[in-house]
């Protein structure tokens, strides 16, 4: 077999390893996880830092079960450089899987006024089973979250309907399970 030859010679692979300045990388992976609870996918964060995003899979998750101990500084600066606006600006693919704490708070606020998954159900047409999926866990598409989000615009501060019976007992068990698990009606001003 014939092997081209190295074109770089060892020395100068050893001067380019040595000219990389490195950085800690607890720090850069402090930072995805801040931009993925802000609702940036890891896809997202990669084209905005023009690095690929194996990179910051390996980045995040480690290699092999070992976390990186360290990363290249332009890899941290460029992570760094993401800032609010950048993220307000960046609109996402109605499928993408995001964090779903502001529209699990909005859903839980609402349950502060009686609204059940039920009632919320009749409401808007949403999902029961994605209703509960969010709300019982952390994660939803970019598209649900903005149906959550303008049906707690139209609710918002509004109390569940008690016409029937079964109204009722379906208010006061959101009511009873807002209660249970120390959920604020207010808590979703500050995720808006």
């Amino acid at each position: 077999m014939n092997f081209m030859p190295s074109l770089i010679l060892p020395e100068q692979r050893t001067r380019h390893r040595n000219s990389v300045q490195w950085a800690d990388a607890a720090p850069a992976r402090d930072r995805i996880e801040l931009l993925l609870r802000a609702g940036l996918t890891m896809e997202s964060i990669a084209e905005m830092c023009a690095v690929h995003h194996s990179q910051l899979y390996v980045l995040r998750n480690g290699r092999r079960g070992k976390p990186m101990t360290k990363v290249r500084a332009s890899t941290l600066n460029a992570l760094l450089a993401i800032k609010s606006k950048d993220i307000a600006a960046h609109e996402l693919p109605p499928a993408s899987k995001v964090a779903g704490d502001g529209a699990r708070t909005q859903l839980q606020s609402l349950y502060c006024l009686g609204w059940s998954i039920d009632a919320l159900h009749q409401e808007s047409g949403l999902a029961k089973s994605a209703l509960r999926g969010l709300r019982d866990g952390d994660r939803t598409t970019e598209a649900f979250r903005l149906k959550v989000d303008a049906l707690y615009g139209r609710l918002r501060g509004r109390c569940a309907p008690r016409v029937t019976e079964l109204d009722q007992i379906r208010y006061d068990n959101a009511l009873a399970r807002a209660a249970t698990h120390g959920w604020d009606q207010y808590d979703a001003e500050d995720t808006a």
